[in-house]
């Protein structure tokens, strides 16, 4: 019994700092310390929550980036992640390694700032475009890990306009162009994931982010460097059933994306379904192991 492990994806959860998180528009603009701690006292439960549940790595940003979003200043992002770092630093000086925690960031001080308090990946949505500082960070920081994104624009922001084309040959490229000057200011290779993006980052056309998906064993083969999905919940994902009921309710599709993206040999897939996404790639591995079906070796508590 136990067999061997099918994949060896490791699961990134998602984990929201933003402002409708907990209390809605406008939260913490004037709270006092009562509701600060409490929404401390929320946040771990929610990363508690992700590394119970099988998180390897628990990806925390303060800035949303989806279609439609406004950006924020880096002071206000770094207001509303200080709420958050002292809880994680907290967790890693109690359980060391008990995860690996992420910042998902495109600013080389908020970065800095998650880093001093433990954080060792940072997960960069417009892939060193948006601060000129950051490669020169991540060089001076030689232990932590970098996912360089694709996304269309050079912000980081996913937008629903239909402009653009010949877009796996585009993530080529600039892929190209952004590794080659990360190693230009000191960044190493060991250092570096790449992220091809998924659905309005890269496309309104899901054909666009199915091709992606095909196309992880050419990224890997050809940069050499290991890949990150992050297709959960993505708009595209309509596409592959027959009726959609919304992104909350897409966890079989996510699900099914995950599993292709680590038969894809992708080495990281980020989710919000942390349990789920465990679970169905476990099992997978478990009843098509080599040899039949096998058990785990810990029994499973019903």
């Amino acid at each position: 019994e136990g067999g061997e492990k099918m994949y060896d994806t490791k699961i990134m959860g998602v984990c929201n700092v933003t402002p409708d998180s907990f209390s809605g528009d406008g939260w913490l603009r004037d709270v006092n310390e009562y509701q600060e701690t409490q929404v401390r006292n929320d946040f771990r439960r929610e990363i508690c929550g992700l590394v119970e549940q099988g998180a390897d790595i628990v990806d925390l940003g303060a800035e949303s980036t989806a279609p439609g979003s406004k950006s924020i200043t880096v002071e206000e992002e770094m207001r509303r992640m200080s709420l958050v770092v002292g809880v994680v630093r907290q967790l890693l000086d109690a359980q060391p390694g008990i995860a690996q925690f992420s910042i998902d960031t495109v600013n080389a001080k908020t970065a800095e700032f998650a880093v001093e308090h433990g954080f060792t990946m940072v997960n960069d949505v417009s892939g060193g475009r948006n601060d000129p500082n950051m490669f020169r960070f991540i060089a001076s920081k030689p232990s932590i890990k970098y996912v360089l994104m694709y996304c269309k624009n050079a912000s980081g922001r996913a937008d629903l306009n239909d402009d653009q084309r010949d877009v796996f040959t585009k993530i080529i490229a600039f892929f190209e162009q952004q590794i080659a000057k990360a190693l230009e200011h000191g960044v190493t290779r060991s250092q570096l994931i790449l992220d091809p993006g998924m659905g309005a980052f890269i496309s309104v056309r899901p054909r666009d982010s199915l091709e992606v998906m095909q196309c992880i064993p050419e990224i890997r083969s050809k940069f050499g460097l290991p890949v990150l999905v992050g297709a959960s919940r993505k708009g595209y994902l309509k596409a592959l059933v027959k009726k959609d009921f919304g992104a909350h309710n897409r966890v079989g599709a996510s699900l099914a994306s995950a599993l292709y993206a680590a038969q894809q040999g992708a080495a990281y897939v980020r989710v919000h379904d942390v349990m789920h996404t465990k679970q169905f790639l476990e099992a997978h591995a478990s009843l098509f192991a080599e040899g039949g079906p096998v058990m785990q070796s810990t029994p499973i508590k019903e």
